[in-house]
């Protein structure tokens, strides 16, 4: 049986709202360019 080792929560839980809030827009920004291009190219293949 294998036994789960929980690490204790890291710095990055005390983030600047104000650098999360850039880092989240910038990802939402990546997001719609990338299904943009998959939506030009018609779409992604199932």
């Amino acid at each position: 049986m294998h036994q789960a080792i929980v690490l204790p929560p890291t710095l990055t839980a005390s983030l600047d709202p104000h650098l999360e809030q850039a880092t989240l827009h910038e990802l939402n920004n990546a997001l719609t360019r990338a299904f943009s291009e998959i939506s030009a190219r018609g779409g992604m293949i199932s």
